[in-house]
């Protein structure tokens, strides 16, 4: 794979080809994709082809469109790359006049395409091997998504992403009318208006449908699609449903938890105020559910909801809880330390739930009976005490990857994580905490007994002396990812990392808004970039 940000010589264009997968990203207008096209028609190798954001351009795009039938090219990602309408037809035109085109997987988000490259499309694909098509973040309308209804039956499609398109009732029902003829498992609805209405069309396509992954991010279903669809669901062979900004309410909430199917596994009601009402519902049917990830972030869910969720989690299946910007507090904390061991939930998310500072001794608690992997704590104001009583319960949890950014811990803080990093945690984020030298001192002569591989210390106040330390401990650490961006680090810093960085495991190092000279970012870059080519 290959990332560029410049142009194409002919040489590199040449080169690309010998390999089974070509990534692109950000590439200027100076590339010659007439001979990129003359590479790809006479290729047999390459399977995979992305071209993100790499302004291709409705002409490009013909060219490339022409030498696809008679590549080997799979999988096709030309998003972000302006190949608008034309381009889009002339996709349509090539490929259904070949009879060995391997093309399965077509990627056009971001691509300036309307109703137009829609029907195009839609005409094209009962006549091509298609089965992943993502259209997402265009401008189709009804009138596109009525044209792709119309072909859905007879097409090989498996999954199709039509979120963000400026499509209403009109477009989402011809969809939703075609589910029980099509192929479909996967469809992605996301800030498409469905209403109520089309809520209820769906209900009736769904149990008859071969849908097993269904997103309806922010549709203005409200409390009343909710319901419409609950019904359905028992029918249905979903198992992963995605119900965000939707408002559905605490009754909405209700009725969905009694219908919980046994197949559906994966449930997001993220930002739909369904309170601590809409929890407790929840939580009932938990035990009864074969849920095992779900997302109630951002719900206006207090301690009582939080309490009845914990306290139905040792009978569940969830493996993943997603509770951030809930006002869960420093009592949710006890909760949590007084809940019984749960076996299977190793992923838990409480950004921004006011926890404070004396949740750290519970939460440490909890760590310590609990089998818990990736535990993010940001925005929380553990401080450095909270902050300590949880460092000091690190080494007994099974903890991989924890985030505690913007949490006022300090120096002091970051002492005592330095202390205590357990030998199997990979991911620590420390962003936005006020760290300065010492508090980097100390964690970075903590890196060469530790399993860190990434770490973040971005947004402290870390300057050439806390560069200069980790500089000297990179060399027999772990870490491939390092971000010190918007510190106080100056140019004696920037050369330290730059002498270290050869003999490290670094891959990538952000060091931006910094007080550090252009002349040795660029080395830095260069450097990085020299350690990702080799």
């Amino acid at each position: 794979n290959r990332t560029a940000q410049m142009a194409l010589t002919p040489e590199t264009i040449t080169t690309l080809f010998k390999q089974k997968s070509i990534e692109l990203r950000f590439l200027n207008g100076g590339t010659d994709w007439e001979l990129f096209a003359q590479e790809l028609r006479a290729n047999r190798t390459v399977e995979t082809l992305k071209l993100t954001n790499c302004g291709i351009g409705e002409k490009s795009a013909r060219a490339l469109a022409e030498a696809l039938p008679s590549s080997t090219v799979t999988t096709l990602n030309l998003e972000e790359s302006g190949i608008g309408d034309a381009g889009v037809c002339a996709l349509a035109e090539s490929l259904p006049n070949s009879t060995v085109s391997t093309l399965t997987t077509l990627n056009l988000n971001s691509s300036n395409i309307s109703s137009v490259g829609a029907l195009a499309l839609a005409e094209f694909l009962p006549n091509s091997q298609i089965t992943t098509l993502n259209l997402g973040w265009n401008n189709i309308g009804d009138a596109g998504a009525c044209a792709l209804a119309k072909f859905l039956p007879n097409s090989t499609l498996t999954t199709l992403e039509l979120d963000s398109n400026s499509i209403g009732d009109m477009g989402s029902n011809a969809i939703v009318e075609s589910l029980p003829t099509s192929t479909l498992t996967g469809l992605d609805l996301g800030y498409c208006k469905i209403g109520e209405a089309s809520a209820r069309a769906l209900a009736v396509s769904l149990p008859k449908s071969t849908l097993t992954t269904l997103n309806l991010n922010n549709c203005e279903i409200g409390e009343a699609g909710a319901r419409a669809l609950a019904e359905s669901l028992l029918g249905s062979t979903l198992t992963a449903l995605d119900l965000r900004r939707n408002s559905i309410g605490d009754k909405g909430a209700h009725v969905l938890a009694k219908f919980l199917p046994n197949s559906l596994t994966t449930l997001s009601l993220h930002s739909n105020s369904i309170g601590d009402s809409g929890a407790v519902s929840l939580a009932k049917y938990l035990p009864n559910s074969a849920l095992t990830t779900l997302n109630l972030g951002v719900n206006r869910i207090g301690e009582k909801g939080t309490r009845e969720l914990i306290e139905s989690l040792p009978n569940s299946t969830l493996t993943a809880l997603e509770l951030g910007d809930n006002s869960i507090g420093e009592k949710g904390a006890r909760a949590l330390a007084e809940s019984l061991p749960n076996p299977t939930l190793t992923t838990l998310g409480l950004c921004d739930c006011g926890l404070g500072k004396e949740s750290g001794r519970a939460l440490a608690e909890f760590l310590r009976n609990s089998s818990i992997t990736n535990l993010n704590l940001a925005l929380n104001n553990i401080g450095d005490a909270g902050t300590s009583a949880l460092a000091e319960f690190l080494p007994n949890s099974t903890i991989t990857t924890l985030n505690l950014g913007s949490n006022r811990i300090g120096d002091v803080g970051a002492l005592a994580l330095a202390k205590s990093l357990p030998n199997f945690l990979t991911t620590l984020d420390l962003g936005a905490n006020s760290i300065g030298d010492a508090g980097t001192l100390a964690l970075a002569k903590s890196l060469p007994n530790s399993t860190l591989v990434t770490l973040n210390l971005g947004a402290n106040r870390i300057g050439d002396a806390g560069a200069c330390a980790l500089a000297e401990f990179l060399a027999n650490s772990n870490l491939t990812v390092l971000n010190l961006g918007s510190n106080k680090i100056g140019d004696v810093g920037a050369r330290e990392l730059a002498e270290s960085l050869p003999n490290s495991s670094l891959t990538s190092l952000d060091v931006a808004w910094n007080n550090v000279r252009l002349s040795l970012i660029e080395l830095l870059s260069q450097l990085i970039s020299n350690k990702a080519v080799s």
